[in-house]
């Protein structure tokens, strides 16, 4: 055909044709170049094909052994899902029975929530309560505290005046009033006369009867010395004779009278004969309390206005009086 359409012979209709027979032609041929390779190709596939199918021949008696346990996997299988499928059956039940308990569990917490919310609120008014009904009884007892103190404080106020209104010295003015009596009572002879003091204002002493505890001595011979009973004072040598013009009355003074004058820092008269003499010291103790004795009642209405200011200043700061108000100093 190429040897024709180059030889020009052929008409123009012809020679399309046989271009486009000679055009498929060689389309044919290339194909048939391909397949040719495809052909070798196939041969190499089918040679593995074989070599698989021998293989898998080979393995036949695995395959059946894998296939028999996935056959008894598969009835396990379906044993499980006929089980499930048993349970499935009871699932909306189930659902339904926990849902109704969760919302029973849920309306018993509201209930908690609830009452857990009116016990705090009640904890809370009853702490308040507590707090306001202390405070009250503070103040109550604040207040009965300060209005037994300002009793108190009235009491030994005027505990304090009336014991420093008192004239100072009175026991011992009146001590050395008695204690000169009752020495003016060993004196022979008529009763002494009352001495006053230079103010006037003390008890002048007499001569009562003898007072108790003061026992007079019979005079005995032969004995000139004197004694008293436990009072530390001198006694006579005995067995000597001192003649003297006027004899001493022997005589013992009790233990409240002998404390008094060792109070008084007086000598203890040890005979009659000195019992003059611790008449005027007790005279003049007793003028020296007088003398002092305006000065010093001032002194401890000064002392006790200072100790009830003092006592006034504990109550305004909120201290408790409870120590008694002891006697003023003389």
């Amino acid at each position: 055909l190429e040897q024709q359409l180059a030889t020009g012979s052929a008409k123009l209709i012809e020679e399309k044709r046989m271009v486009a027979e000679i055009s498929n032609l060689r389309k044919s041929k290339k194909i048939l170049e391909g397949f040719s390779g495809h052909v070798s190709t196939a041969e190499a596939e089918k040679a593995k094909l074989d070599s698989l199918r021998d293989s898998l021949t080979a393995i036949d008696p695995q395959r059946d052994a894998i296939r028999t346990e996935i056959d008894s996997l598969k009835s396990q299988l379906a044993a499980l899902d006929g089980e499930r499928k048993g349970k499935m059956e009871n699932y909306g039940e189930l659902a339904d029975a926990r849902k109704a308990a969760k919302s029973a569990l849920d309306a018993e917490f509201d209930k908690l929530r609830a009452l857990r919310t009116e016990n705090r609120k009640q904890k809370d008014e009853w702490f308040a309560w507590q707090k306001e009904d202390r405070a009250r009884k503070q103040e109550v007892y604040k207040a009965r505290r300060m209005e037994e103190n300002e009793a108190r404080l009235t009491v030994q106020a005027e505990k304090e005046r009336e014991a420093a209104e008192i004239p100072a010295f009175t026991d011992e003015i009146n001590q050395c009033t008695a204690l000169g009596k009752l020495l003016q009572s060993f004196v022979s002879g008529p009763a002494r006369p009352e001495t006053a003091p230079s103010s006037g204002s003390a008890t002048p002493l007499s001569a009562p009867a003898i007072p108790d505890g003061a026992v007079l001595l019979k005079k005995k011979d032969e004995r000139e010395e004197d004694f008293m009973v436990m009072g530390g004072g001198k006694k006579g040598k005995k067995g000597k004779k001192q003649p003297a013009p006027d004899k001493a009355k022997p005589f013992k003074l009790d233990f409240e009278t002998i404390d008094q004058l060792i109070k008084f820092g007086l000598d203890l008269p040890v005979t009659a004969n000195d019992i003059p003499a611790t008449i005027a010291a007790l005279d003049a103790k007793k003028t020296a309390f007088v003398d002092k004795q305006k000065e010093q009642t001032k002194a401890n209405i000064e002392k006790a206005e200072a100790k009830i200011a003092a006592l006034k200043a504990k109550v305004a700061a909120g201290e408790v009086i409870e120590a008694p108000v002891a006697d003023p100093e003389v």
